[in-house]
């Protein structure tokens, strides 16, 4: 499972995420994560955050999955993200800690 974890005035991310389309592409410079990052929160809704990965960002890295049956017509990765650090402010303001309507 791929985590966020706030360590002070930053989120560090680790863990891995498959078939994402458009990310090897070489114009693709921002990812945005969806992931936990409050998972004691009783309101599994509430457990989930955004937050921008710029793709230079250290520890971050795509590796694209050639081996599929269909759709070829874009480039699908698995996101990698081995001690990704960013800052607090990276966070999605209007998408921390979704909810259900």
């Amino acid at each position: 499972r791929t985590r966020a974890v706030r360590d002070g005035d930053e989120y560090v991310i680790n863990g891995r995420k498959w078939w994402t389309s458009g990310a090897g592409d070489p114009r693709c410079k921002i990812i945005i994560f969806m992931g936990k990052t409050d998972p004691k929160n009783p309101d599994k809704y509430k457990q989930q955050s955004m937050i921008l990965v710029p793709r230079d960002t250290p520890g971050f890295t795509t590796q694209d999955i050639h081996q599929k049956l269909s759709l070829r017509a874009s480039v699908t990765s698995e996101l990698i993200l081995d001690d990704v650090r960013l800052p607090a402010s990276a966070q999605l303001p209007e998408a921390v800690k979704l909810t259900r309507k």
